[in-house]
């Protein structure tokens, strides 16, 4: 089998570095992420689900750009970092489930799947009118 075809058809999950990138200037005018993991968000009106779905995708791409911060979470950081009850998050990452938005791993933690942070951002950008750079 020729190997080009091969390395054509059958790539590997995760986006490139441009696309990662992308996804990061995208999401800057929603959030910053400390060296810690924290997240910084920059609109204050967002509703829970999207402070969780907007968690899950920059621990995914800071994750990328530092590799000691995780790309997975457990309830109580979402609960901690979000400063919301524990009873709401698990209501949203219900939710989050529910949509597929994120797959839970054998220890519980979430971690976005990558195919839906484009959707995400397209969404808001819709609702919040952010300017789109790819």
């Amino acid at each position: 089998m020729d190997e080009d075809l091969r390395n054509s058809f059958i790539v590997d999950e995760n986006p490139d570095d441009k696309r990662i990138e992308g996804y990061v200037k995208r999401l800057l005018p929603y959030c910053k992420t400390t060296k810690t993991g924290a997240i910084i968000f920059n609109i204050q009106e967002l509703k829970s689900l999207e402070k969780v779905k907007i968690f899950l995708v920059a621990r995914y791409l800071a994750n990328f750009l530092e590799p000691a911060i995780s790309n997975q979470i457990q309830l109580d950081e979402f609960a901690s970092f979000l400063n919301l009850p524990k009873d709401q998050v698990y209501s949203r990452l219900k939710d989050i489930r529910d949509e597929k938005f994120a797959d839970i791993l054998e220890d519980g933690a979430y971690k976005v799947k990558a195919q839906e942070i484009s959707r995400l951002l397209d969404k808001l950008d819709e609702k919040y009118g952010k300017t789109k750079t790819r």
